[in-house]
């Protein structure tokens, strides 16, 4: 963990270096010397978000390849597998090739000639292009509540078929998008098709309710659990083998939806029901709010915080979101910061349309319908017998400074485990994992601690 904060240290020097190129648009013309050193030297540099530095010329030739920040800690040769390429800052190599340097921004084209990209950095968080791990689709799927068309990037194309015998599913949180699992999916693609959604009410996913239902109950977590589970079965339902597991990996919201759909199992065949290996991984996850009082109380407060969404606009409340305490690791992290999370989930909820300030508006609605809908306070409590019956292996996966969540993690465990015991399930497999120097977001905070983790769960070595 510690390689790791090292690492994205290093990747925010890059970005302060391109934040000074980009504030005194010059620099030097020579050819550099075999200084490759971007760390040094850049403790008082302004800093510059990554989506500031962009690239649209995505043909734009390659003198030299460069790793995604050669700096070997974590990001870099130090995995087996780089899990965090593209470079948040775009390095560049002379056109020579003994150099490298920090690009400028495309609108000073006329100071870029003695330089050519190494990588291309996409401007949105949404694009329709392949990325670096798989490609994006539309999926539908019908419930009793309504259709959902699902927006996911699946490292499956349809022009091509993967090799891997193991399947990933994943699931963001609140305001997230499914551009979060990037870093951790680049580390599973050579072992895993790996699926990530944008799930209801985020990004390009929609609803559309059944006659007499409305769109508030496709957000509720019993309704997204069931859109879910109609999707993995869509996705992975060819995959008939029961050497072919398939792994949901749920975080905070997704964690909740994903615990709820494996609840839900009944004697109906599911994707989730394999003899070898598969699962669900709860990062940051709860089964829900016991105590009538407890939960009344907690929907309260969704209710009031959905009404200062539809007021103050997805980027003004995600700066008040990301300075709960619960992501105070996060924010502190050296990549993210919260000006930054705040810029970055205002750009992921605007997805199409021509008027952009129309489009924000419905994207908050979206999403206030949704914190309220998908309450703690509102969810049926996930019943920790019904999780044991289900045959699925549980894997609660917990930021070492999360403390909040590890007490939830450690509780529904036993709770699971002695609902086993009491039941006589024999087979029940719950395991419970801390990752080191991170808190909530463990998948942001430390994607390559995460990734070593999950590769164990996808080869069955837990």
């Amino acid at each position: 963990a510690a390689c790791a904060h090292l690492a994205a240290a290093l990747d925010a020097a890059a970005e302060r270096a391109a934040g000074e190129a980009i504030a005194e648009s010059k620099f030097d013309r020579e050819t550099h010397d075999d200084d490759d050193d971007v760390s040094s030297d850049t403790a008082d540099l302004p800093s510059v978000s990554a989506y500031d530095v962009v690239f649209e010329d995505e043909n734009a030739p390659v003198a030299f390849k460069l790793g995604a920040m050669q700096h070997g800690l974590g990001t870099g040769a130090w995995l087996d597998g780089d899990v965090t390429s593209p470079p948040s800052a775009p390095l560049v190599a002379t056109r020579g090739g003994n150099g490298v340097g920090v690009a400028l921004l495309p609108s000073d084209a006329k100071l870029l000639a003695p330089f050519v990209a190494s990588r291309v950095v996409s401007e949105s968080a949404y694009d329709t292009t392949s990325s670096s791990w798989g490609s994006i689709a539309f999926k539908e799927v019908s419930t009793s509540t309504g259709t959902y068309r699902f927006r996911i990037r699946d490292s499956r194309s349809a022009e091509t078929t993967s090799s891997a015998s193991a399947s990933v599913l994943f699931l963001h949180g609140f305001m997230g998008g499914l551009e979060d699992w990037d870093a951790v999916a680049r580390g599973l693609t050579p072992e895993a098709r790996c699926v990530a959604v944008d799930m209801p009410g985020h990004g390009g996913t929609s609803f559309a309710p059944e006659p007499g239902r409305s769109e508030a109950e496709g957000y509720e977590v019993e309704a997204m659990a069931e859109a879910v589970s109609k999707l993995g079965d869509a996705l992975f339902g060819d995959e008939s083998r029961d050497d072919a597991p398939v792994t949901v990996v749920g975080y905070s919201m997704g964690a909740r939806v994903a615990l709820a759909a494996a609840a839900a199992l009944g004697d109906e065949p599911s994707f989730l029901k394999k003899k070898r290996g598969g699962g669900v991984v709860s990062i940051g996850g709860s089964p829900g709010i016991a105590g009538a009082e407890a939960r009344k109380n907690r929907a309260e407060r969704d209710d009031a915080m959905a009404s200062a969404l539809r007021c103050s606009g997805v980027e003004s409340f995600a700066r008040a979101w990301y300075r709960q305490g619960l992501f105070r690791s996060l924010i502190e992290h050296p990549r993210y910061s919260v000006s930054d999370m705040a810029s970055r989930r205002a750009r992921s909820c605007v997805f199409g349309g021509d008027d952009e300030e129309t489009e924000r508006r419905s994207a908050a609605e979206r999403l206030a319908s949704l914190l309220s809908a998908a309450s703690p306070g509102r969810q049926k409590q996930v019943d920790a017998a019904k999780l044991a019956s289900s045959g699925t292996r549980l894997f609660f996966v917990t930021g070492a400074a999360d403390k909040k969540f590890v007490k939830v993690a450690e509780t529904l465990a036993e709770e699971i485990r002695t609902a086993a015991r009491s039941s006589g399930h024999k087979n029940v497999r719950v395991t419970e994992t801390l990752v080191p120097g991170a808190g909530h977001a463990a998948h942001l905070e430390a994607p390559e601690t995460l990734v070593l983790r999950l590769l164990r769960v996808v080869r069955d070595d837990e």
